[in-house]
């Protein structure tokens, strides 16, 4: 498997089987994300 980085090129779009990003190239784009799901069941003394 080949993990070298190269800079993503835009724009990005759905595989062709549609289970992952890739950029203009047909490179896979990985995307990480946080949600901040706790920040809408804590109450404001509890964020900090």
């Amino acid at each position: 498997m080949n993990h070298d980085f190269h800079p993503a090129e835009f724009p990005l779009c759905p595989s062709a089987n549609r289970r992952y990003l890739q950029d203009a190239s047909g490179h896979p784009f990985f995307y990480h994300a946080d949600t901040g799901w706790r920040l809408l069941i804590s109450s404001p003394s509890q964020i900090d």
